[in-house]
């Protein structure tokens, strides 16, 4: 069992004041650019795509969304933020203002979604709604890599379930999983058909 005990940003304040007051110095920091790029590459080891229309969900400033275009993936981003917006069309992305639990996007719109350090901003009693609207635009044979630091393996729990019950399958991948600062969580799904048969543990 692990619990992260010191309090963090999403505890104190919303996603969208965070990174609205910190988009200047995300955007220009080096280390972070680094960190969501192996991030993001480890992601996309884990989903398996190879081509397709893929969905940023919480893009900042475009890390993520530079490593899918170099992958030759079609891709446009939504964060809560508008400076981090602003900062990801300055650096010549497709990007807009939306939140995650209301996508602008008409069903089957995606391939695949992919989100990165950005589900733990959500509260818990939100997640279905996000699952939801995830399942909504994707397409039939969709699928979903989320990467994000829940605060307790309940919490890490709980967001496997509301996808579940939204209508995919699919499995945590855990990196470091003894190490706290170097853990990092993968949740990997696919929407549910009538033939797709699970090979790996289920969540």
């Amino acid at each position: 069992m692990w619990k992260v005990k010191k309090k963090r940003p999403e505890e104190k304040t919303t996603a969208k004041e965070y990174f609205d007051k910190y988009a200047d110095a995300y955007s220009t920091s080096n280390a972070i650019k680094t960190i969501q790029k192996r991030i993001t590459l480890r992601a996309l080891e884990l989903i398996g795509w190879k081509s397709g229309r893929i969905l940023d969900v919480g893009c900042g400033p475009g890390f993520s969304m530079e490593v899918l275009l170099d992958n030759g993936f079609n891709t446009i981003g939504i964060d809560l933020s508008e400076k981090m917006v602003k900062e990801a069309k300055k650096n010549g992305f497709d990007a807009l203002v939306a939140d995650m639990r209301k996508l602008p996007f008409e069903d089957n719109s995606f391939d695949g979604i992919l989100s990165i350090s950005a589900l733990q901003w959500i509260p818990r009693k939100d997640l279905k709604k996000v699952a939801k609207e995830f399942y909504r635009v994707l397409t039939s044979n969709g699928s979903v890599v989320i990467q994000f630091y829940p605060k307790s393996e309940k919490d890490m729990i709980a967001v496997g379930k509301a996808f579940v019950s939204a209508g995919f399958d699919g499995e945590f991948a855990i990196d470091n999983p003894k190490n706290p600062r170097k853990r990092k969580i993968y949740l990997v799904l696919k929407k549910k058909t009538e033939d797709h048969t699970e090979s790996q543990q289920k969540l």
